[in-house]
């Protein structure tokens, strides 16, 4: 099983229509250690130590 480690860096993926509106958005990493998580327009997202991230490293809070 892969971890992220402290080094892995996220970024914002947005798709878009050709008028330019922002249709979705995902977090991602570079090095593809989980799957993209979407992030809902105008929504709270809970993203940290969890199976969905992959993070283990305790001192990283679950709800980030």
């Amino acid at each position: 099983m892969q971890t992220v480690n402290k080094h892995s860096r996220l970024h914002v993926c947005q798709s878009s229509k050709m008028s330019g509106e922002t249709t979705s958005c995902y977090i991602y990493t570079e090095d593809n250690l989980h799957s993209p998580i979407f992030l809902p327009n105008k929504k709270e997202v809970i993203v940290g130590r969890s199976s969905d991230t992959k993070i283990t490293d305790s001192k990283c809070s679950r709800e980030q």
